[in-house]
């Protein structure tokens, strides 16, 4: 489905991004970006807008296009996303505020509206800033463990006014075997979700207000020979060290159970805008035609 689409790109933006962030390194490229990850990540409130794609053996089965904008202090978030898969597309507006969670299709006057039973809920799903430290020094050794030497493989470039340019590009030999296995293990696990969800009830128009099954962006079911052969970082930081934007790609090939071979291309290009400067929108639903979901629906 698109959603698990949708999400397997963004997952693979993460697994490289999360790479790099937590670990101490000597190489200049690697320091600058893991700065900006901790500085970007730290920020109240930002504007994105992202373009996320997948496409198997170049053609391309997903496209979102959307806008985001969060607010840690007003713990609330707004958007939209164009989402397109071949021939069908829809719009999704996407709103969090007074502690409940909204979606409209561009195709409907309807607002599907989900919210927490309470304010312990709405702070426990909602915590943008809790962490536990010993999680986090637990990450930290286990990225290291990985990661290893590629820190080195992390060119910077100066620029005006402080700014910065981070560049990675990692193809064959160059992945190391645990990365590598742990990557196609991601990548096989979010194919085997999207071909489990196809009768969900996330294809139930009641919960987002949209038919998601018609969405379906059919990705392949690799099960052979997976395997990550090429993953690529660029990162542009301005003088305050925020990451303002940001291209993360993720090349896999594999084959199917009929035998098909595959290479499937995840990539998420990222814009930063507005950091510390970014009030979400809201929208009032006095008078809206309304479809109340039950909360647990929006994690089935």
């Amino acid at each position: 489905m698109a959603m698990v689409g949708a999400g397997l790109t963004i997952g693979s933006a993460l697994l490289v991004t999360s790479a790099f962030a937590d670990i101490g390194g000597e190489g200049g490229g690697y320091e600058a970006y893991k700065t900006a990850v901790k500085t970007t990540a730290a920020a109240s409130n930002a504007t994105q807008h992202y373009v996320l794609s997948v496409q198997d053996n170049g053609q391309e089965l997903l496209n979102v296009n959307g806008t985001l904008k969060a607010s840690k202090a007003a713990r609330g978030v707004s958007g939209s996303a164009e989402i397109a898969t071949g021939a069908a597309s829809e719009l999704l507006e996407f709103y969090h505020q007074d502690g409940s969670t909204i979606f409209k299709s561009g195709s409907s006057d309807t607002y599907n509206v989900a919210s927490e039973k309470d304010a312990a809920d709405r702070a426990e799903g909602h915590d943008f800033d809790r962490e536990d430290p010993a999680v986090r020094q637990g990450l930290e050794k286990l990225v290291d463990a990985l990661v290893g030497h590629l820190k080195n493989n992390v060119n910077l470039s100066d620029g005006a006014d402080g700014a910065q340019a981070v560049d990675m590009t990692l193809k064959g030999s160059q992945i190391p075997a645990t990365f590598n296995v742990i990557g196609s293990l991601v990548v096989k696990e979010a194919l085997n979700a999207e071909n489990a969800h196809q009768d969900s009830a996330l294809k139930d128009t009641g919960v987002v207000g949209i038919d998601l099954s018609r969405l379906d962006a059919k990705l392949p079911r690799l099960t052979q020979d997976v395997n990550v052969d090429e993953v690529s970082l660029h990162a542009e930081i301005d003088g305050n060290h925020y990451i303002v934007h940001q291209i993360v790609e993720l090349a896999v090939t594999g084959k199917d159970e009929a035998g098909v071979s595959h290479r499937l291309t995840v990539s998420a290009d990222i814009d930063t805008s507005d950091v510390n400067a970014t009030t979400p929108d809201t929208v009032d639903l006095t008078g809206k035609k309304i479809n109340k979901v039950e909360p647990g629906k929006l994690q089935d």
